[in-house]
């Protein structure tokens, strides 16, 4: 898990560094929204 988390932030930081969109197609943070975005769906449900 550590190894999982340490590559995450790895990789927002580098996408962020670098003015890369986090939240597009390829973005670091696409995942995490749209878990979240699917979780609250199903709580609305």
């Amino acid at each position: 898990m550590k190894e999982e988390e340490s590559a995450f932030k790895k990789k927002v930081l580098k996408q962020f560094l670098s003015g890369d969109n986090l939240f597009g197609k390829d973005g670091a943070l696409a995942p995490l929204l749209k878990d979240f975005l699917e979780e609250s769906l199903q709580a609305e449900m």
